[in-house]
């Protein structure tokens, strides 16, 4: 974020069928609102070859497949944390409310999360009243027909007073250069959630 000497870490989960240079151009016209200084591209059709490799962190369908993936993002942690912010779009924001619904001595350091289309944990889908503790930000679409209902779902397993929502009228997109006023929303909120999250931005 600008204005800051200390750069803010943030584990970045991309979705299903991405891979990390697809969720770096998504997500570039949102950094650089934020004060990251990424180039961006508005228009990203065809930007990416079909024949590319893009992937998926789990199958949301299969219980050992989301604990298997939640194992390597734990290994992850250990091994390049800590990280203050978890960002993740799609299944990804599933896998990552599941970490941040785990049990305590399993939790994530992570003082926020934004979560992009969001998905509801398949691990701890029944979470007996308990809601994601840290401050958040959830932004999705109002006509995505994959993930505007399990966008709204995630939203609401978030402590209200500590949670921002932006739903644009686009589909399953990220805000981003094609829209200059989802653009601004979706900073501001996420903006609002980082001085939760971390009070010295």
């Amino acid at each position: 974020m600008s204005g800051s000497n200390d750069k803010i870490r943030i584990l970045a989960l991309h979705g299903s069928g991405m891979n990390s240079r697809v969720f770096e151009a998504t997500t570039a016209a949102l950094r650089n609102e934020l004060g990251e200084g990424a180039d961006h591209n508005p228009d990203l059709k065809g930007f990416f070859p079909e024949d590319d490799e893009y992937f998926t962190f789990a199958d949301p369908n299969d219980k050992a497949s989301v604990a298997a993936a939640l194992d390597n993002i734990f290994e992850y942690i250990d091994l390049n944390g800590p990280f203050e912010i978890i960002g993740a779009s799609s299944i990804s924001a599933g896998i990552a409310a599941d970490i941040l619904l785990a049990q305590p001595e399993k939790r994530a350091p992570f003082t926020g999360a934004i979560f992009f289309n969001g998905w509801t944990p398949v691990l701890n889908a029944k979470t007996h009243n308990m809601l994601i503790s840290i401050p958040t930000a959830n932004i999705w679409g109002a006509n995505d027909a994959r993930h505007a209902a399990a966008a709204q779902a995630l939203s609401k397993l978030c402590t209200p007073e500590m949670n921002e929502n932006v739903v644009h009228e686009n589909g399953s997109t990220i805000p981003g250069a094609a829209s200059e006023e989802d653009l601004i929303k979706a900073s501001q909120a996420i903006r609002r959630m980082v001085r939760r999250a971390v009070p010295a931005c």
